[in-house]
């Protein structure tokens, strides 16, 4: 016997077990929506942002850390370039790109391989490491996205 069996009067059980039964299947539907908008990521969808980040001679920035940030909604993206100086954005797993919206962009020079060893000349000035103060901003859309940045000696 369960709990509704036990606790109603038998005129009024065929009405309530149908209302039960209904409330059952609106709630695992429900469920089953909350997980599918989860699973999709909510509705958002990202795209593939890269480009070539050169140095104030020309040359390529070689091993900095490029990060995009969206001031709102605090979404951001990372990547690092290579030999050529080229990025290529992420946020969770590699290649998935960054979430279409307007972002602050900063550029960080890579640091010292540990603590006790002095900080490497400036390669670029240390206002691209501030992502309010480095005027670098790109809106990421829809496709693919080439943001090429040049960073000036002052």
């Amino acid at each position: 016997m369960n709990f509704l069996d036990a606790h109603l009067s038998r005129a009024s059980q065929p009405a309530l077990l149908r209302i039960a039964r209904k409330l059952q299947l609106v709630t695992f539907g429900l469920a089953a929506l909350v997980l599918a908008a989860i699973a999709t990521g909510c509705g958002s969808s990202n795209a593939q942002v890269h480009g070539k980040v050169t140095l104030p001679d020309g040359s390529p920035a070689i091993g900095v850390v490029v990060s995009f940030q969206e001031p709102t909604l605090q979404l951001g993206a990372t990547g690092v370039t290579d030999m050529q100086g080229v990025y290529n954005l992420h946020t969770e797993k590699p290649g998935d790109g960054a979430p279409l919206g307007n972002y602050k962009i900063a550029v960080f020079q890579p640091g010292p391989a540990d603590s006790s060893q002095p900080d490497p000349p400036r390669l670029f000035p240390k206002r691209y490491e501030n992502r309010d103060q480095s005027q670098l901003a790109f809106e990421v859309k829809p496709g693919d996205n080439e943001f090429n940045i040049a960073l000036a000696a002052q």
